[in-house]
């Protein structure tokens, strides 16, 4: 159960076709004088300076999808015809997109597989859009435990083992989310966890947002479709060429009921999606259906580059497929190279820091003892080779001063929560603001997520513990950054009165 073969795509479709962007370059051609949306019209209203900030072919190629790039009444299905397209390339039956990242398709999943009041299973390390997905169903989380990787402190997948047993103490659940790929590009056995699923009649919903590449080169991990998921989402812009908030909704199977899938997303997709977006995710997939196989070829190179020559520098730890011998964890994508500098005597934070200063280099990922970098079809030998130099410095300089800087953060398998009160019920109560200090104890009505990634270490409904305001305040003093809550330098948390 659960085995997976990664097998080569055969498409169905004609792939040299990119329905949005040719859509586009008509209208450029047509002659139109656009009295609609968007009040630029194609630059013209546009002021000189920021026509040289942003560029006018930005302008020039914001048009509106229907109206626009489509007719009134979206007769041709140019955006049809292009998710139509996406799918064919990924294997699922059918894609959407999401001109609203992957927090949209996360919030469009769960309303689909389940009604107010409706529980279902989903992992704790789950990123915030997934949270604000909970608060607004209604739905009540019961959570599974990630698997703790007790060497590098951090959490990957959940274990088939733990999902069955979760699933025989909680049968009244209408479905099951979890994270694939995790931060660290490291994916769960999804195939055996769908199967557990299908056992029982219910959905697997996948958050996918790292791994929508997974389906274009034999060596990266097998994706979510081909494992058999019902729902997966994943973030055109985050490792291929989208542009920002490009994100692609798959679905397939039938346990998803599609009308109530489509009525769901509607409710979220803005009905003014930019038709830039929409073509850089089409473009995206005729490069990636066309030429995938060389491109990650060459990505995957770059990134086996890097590993190699920072292998041998004692203290500065890069994760590889050593990783693989962890509970949770299935299979490894290579292009996130995430490094552990607490050998050095370093946070994350003050690794990232001092990169920047002295190579002016920024990361992905900067937690209490860790930096990953992205390393993307975008990326060459001269930026790579910078990249080394970089984290080479880093370990130099390290050597030379004997830094005593690392953060003394609680381990994660201390930082279990307790939820007491639903998301939606603690989040819309009447609250309060109390000092850090006095908090223990209290039921926090706010998100409070480090980022990145952007992984809720407390939630709506939950107990506050002294682990987790140790963690938060020594986190803060570290340099953490936290996205969410309303006081965001974290003097005071958000509490239910």
């Amino acid at each position: 159960m659960g085995i997976i073969e990664k097998i080569t795509r055969i498409f169905k479709e004609d792939h040299t076709k990119a329905p949005i962007v040719e859509a586009i370059e008509r209208y450029h051609k047509s002659g139109i004088v656009p009295f609609t949306t968007p009040g630029h019209k194609r630059d013209r209203g546009v002021s000189a300076e920021i026509r040289h900030a942003l560029g006018a072919e930005t302008y020039r190629n914001d048009i509106t999808m229907q109206n626009g790039a489509d007719d009134r009444r979206e007769s041709k299905g140019i955006q049809q015809e292009a998710e139509r397209l996406f799918a064919d390339a990924i294997g699922s039956e059918q894609s959407y997109f999401s001109t609203n990242g992957s927090s949209l398709s996360a919030h469009s999943a769960i309303l689909t597989v389940a009604n107010p009041g409706d529980k279902i299973l989903t992992v704790r390390n789950m990123h915030k859009s997934m949270v604000a997905a909970l608060i607004m169903a209604d739905v009540i989380p019961v959570f599974l435990k990630p698997a703790i990787d007790e060497e590098l402190d951090v959490e990957h997948g959940v274990t088939p083992e733990h999902l069955e047993e979760m699933l025989d103490a909680h049968p009244e659940a209408k479905g099951v989310f979890i994270v694939s790929p995790d931060y660290y590009g490291v994916t769960s056995d999804v195939a055996a966890l769908a199967d557990l699923c299908h056992d029982r009649e219910i959905p697997l919903v996948v958050d996918e947002a790292w791994g929508p590449h997974f389906p274009f080169h034999s060596d990266l991990p097998p994706s979510a479709m081909e494992c058999g998921a019902d729902i997966s989402f994943g973030s055109v812009h985050k490792t291929m060429n989208g542009l920002s908030q490009a994100s692609v909704l798959n679905v397939q199977g039938k346990l998803i009921d599609q009308d109530r899938f489509t009525l769901c997303f509607d409710l979220f997709e803005t009905t003014s999606p930019s038709s830039l977006i929409m073509a850089s995710t089409d473009a995206a997939r005729r490069q990636m259906a066309l030429n995938g196989e060389k491109i990650w070829e060459k990505t995957l190179k770059l990134a086996r580059k890097a590993r190699k020559k920072l292998a041998n520098l004692e203290g500065l730890h890069v994760v590889g497929e050593e990783v693989l011998e962890k509970p949770g964890t299935y299979a490894f994508d290579e292009t996130k190279l995430t490094v552990d500098v607490r050998g050095l005597g370093l946070s994350g934070y003050l690794a990232a820091d001092w990169m920047l200063e002295n190579f002016n280099i920024t990361v992905e990922l900067i937690d209490h003892r860790h930096v990953m970098a992205i390393i993307s079809p975008a990326d060459t030998h001269k930026t790579v080779d910078r990249l080394i130099a970089a984290l080479k410095g880093l370990w130099e300089w390290a050597q030379e001063t004997k830094p005593n800087a690392v953060a003394p953060l609680p381990h994660h398998r201390e930082l279990g929560t307790e939820l007491v009160m639903s998301p939606t019920k603690a989040f819309f109560s009447k609250t309060r603001k109390v000092p850090i200090e006095e908090a223990a104890g209290e039921i926090i009505a706010e998100m409070v997520s480090p980022y990145p990634p952007g992984i809720p270490r407390l939630l709506p409904g939950e107990r506050i513990t002294p682990t987790i305001l140790d963690y938060l305040q020594k986190g803060r003093d570290a340099g953490m950054f936290v996205l969410d809550p309303s006081d965001q330098t974290l003097q005071t948390l958000r509490v239910v009165a």
